[in-house]
């Protein structure tokens, strides 16, 4: 197997997962090394990963990553998106890196000029559970998918589920949007679990929103960022068929012969009770019907990780050419668009309608 080798710039909370993986698997990863500006911070993270930390450009591309993962904060991105771009260095970013349509329309212009590699790490999609329900809606289950409500993620995330199980590709739609106040008591956070005297109860925003597409399908967006890491806040979806549905982790379908049928998604995990293999996704089935297997087992990481390794391995497909490209930069300047345009019916508090775009 080949061994995949990618550069990181940026030494932040994301890059930490890219770390996590290469140390699981260093016979399928190798990082060639991490970029960050500052000296002092560079030799504090080598020392705590191991990684070598560059805080110049040139000897850190000198070191020949296959391509080079993208992971600062959104204010840096574009300037380094740009000189990878014209450098002719596949990339592979950690988020659209534009927040506004005249700089989604910029990237898009720059990336076709230069006819750059570059792919967004959406890694929803390739987590266990989310990718086992995909599976079952590509192989028929539900018949055609006319509506789906999601409340698993925030912005450009989210809606990536919504067009994703809703198979919608560029199609226009209207959004309509309410935001609302609700106090939720906050239980843990990025950096671990509060003792309950730390709780504090917070007025949060709980955001609904509508997307009525051209094509007669509807996705509903209902999110609050309280429900990550969240004991008390329940994350979950529903997608109808006219063969059938989904409520999250529960099936009812048709059969083949219109026998009216029930299942449940279920999950195998090692590292469970008797199990000391140590903690990691084994699969993801119903009944018989094995939707999901874990690649990277026996690694020790968790959905996070999984999907991220995911993304790693399919921008090495595209980057050898042996595969398509799994998150084209279109589909994320779409859903970062509709992000964008879904908080601006959010503000208004007006239905937003949205337009054909450059990268269409």
């Amino acid at each position: 197997m080949e061994k995949i080798r990618f550069g990181i710039i940026g030494g932040g909370w994301r890059s930490r997962f890219y770390i996590t993986i290469a140390q699981q698997m260093p016979e399928r990863f190798g990082i060639t090394g991490v970029l960050l500006r500052d000296a002092e911070k560079a030799q504090s993270y080598t020392s705590q990963t191991g990684v070598k930390a560059f805080t110049n450009f040139d000897q850190f591309m000198a070191a020949s990553p296959e391509y080079v993962v993208l992971s600062v904060h959104r204010s840096a991105a574009p300037e380094y998106l740009r000189l990878l771009m014209k450098m002719g260095v596949p990339v592979l970013c950690e988020t659209p890196p534009a927040w506004s349509i005249p700089e989604l329309e910029s990237l898009w212009n720059e990336y076709s000029r230069h006819q750059a590699k570059v792919q967004i790490a959406e890694q929803y999609f390739a987590r266990p559970m989310i990718a086992a329900k995909l599976e079952a809606v590509r192989l028929g289950l539900l018949g055609e998918v006319s509506y789906v409500e999601q409340s698993l993620c925030h912005g450009y995330h989210g809606i990536n589920l919504l067009r994703q199980f809703l198979r919608v590709g560029f199609e226009n739609c209207v959004i309509r949007g309410q935001r609302f106040l609700i106090p939720a008591t906050q239980t843990r956070t990025r950096d671990g679990e509060l003792h309950p005297e730390q709780y504090i109860v917070k007025s949060v925003n709980r955001d609904l929103c509508t997307f009525s597409f051209s094509n007669g399908k509807t996705g509903v967006y209902n999110f609050s960022g309280e429900q990550y890491r969240s004991y008390i806040r329940r994350s979950g979806i529903q997608i109808l068929g006219h063969r059938g549905e989904i409520n999250d982790d529960s099936i009812f379908w048709l059969s083949a012969d219109g026998t009216p049928s029930t299942g449940d998604f279920r999950r195998y995990d090692h590292g469970v009770g008797d199990d000391h293999d140590g903690f990691c996704p084994r699969s993801v089935t119903l009944g018989e019907r094995e939707l999901y297997h874990n690649p990277f087992i026996p690694a020790r990481i968790g959905d996070e990780e999984i999907a991220i390794a995911d993304c790693l391995v399919k921008m090495h497909e595209y980057v050898r050419g042996t595969a398509e490209a799994f998150y084209p930069l279109p589909q994320a300047l779409q859903d970062t668009y509709l992000a964008l345009c879904m908080e601006k019916a959010l503000e208004s508090g007006e239905p937003v309608h949205t337009q054909s775009m450059i990268w269409h």
